[in-house]
């Protein structure tokens, strides 16, 4: 909405270096319809303070007409006129016109900065949740690595359990270790 791009708006682009967050920020504001009912919300209160201002003038009306009559005779008639004119005009004694101007500023205003409130939660909402998508993907690429780590540690404890050299307890300890690593990718 063209009457919106030139509020003042913090550019979100300067926080997020990522360009594929910078790309899914930038479809979530095109595809949300919060945002476009409350750009259309705006447009709508900028018309009726435009209204409301033009209510504090007079309305000057001016008119013209001319006429030409032909007579029996075969004479030609010109008759011009025009008016000058004040129409819809209120005298503001006890500040009703100013009042009402003042409101419609106050709601275009408010509208205003309840786009720009959108506009900064739709961004970080999107942030948090790629940036926790990012989280939990590198907590379970971690925790496969520990999987594969405990399972080789499992291998390395049975075969010297069945050497001799470690314990049966030595054994079900580093099942447990795997047991647990296992429990921490399925959640």
């Amino acid at each position: 909405v063209t009457g919106v791009q030139t509020c003042a708006l913090p550019i979100w682009q300067t926080f997020y270096s990522d360009p594929r967050l910078r790309q899914l920020i930038a479809i979530a504001m095109a595809n949300n319809r919060d945002l476009r009912s409350t750009a259309l919300a705006i447009d709508r209160a900028r018309a009726l303070y435009g209204i409301a201002r033009a209510d504090q003038f007079p309305v000057i009306g001016v008119t013209g007409s001319s006429t030409v009559q032909r007579t029996v005779s075969g004479a030609t008639t010109h008759l011009y006129s025009a008016g000058v004119g004040f129409s819809a005009f209120e005298l503001d004694f006890f500040g009703r016109v100013r009042n009402l101007r003042e409101q419609a500023q106050e709601t275009l205003l408010a509208t205003e900065e309840s786009w720009r409130a959108a506009r900064i939660s739709l961004v970080a909402s999107v942030a948090s949740a790629y940036l926790t998508l990012a989280a939990d993907r590198q907590r379970l690429r971690l925790a496969e690595e520990t999987l594969a780590s405990q399972l080789k540690s499992f291998a390395l404890t049975q075969r010297t359990f069945e050497l001799g050299a470690a314990s049966a307890l030595d054994v079900a300890q580093a099942q447990t270790s795997v047991d647990s690593a296992r429990a921490d990718i399925a959640v």
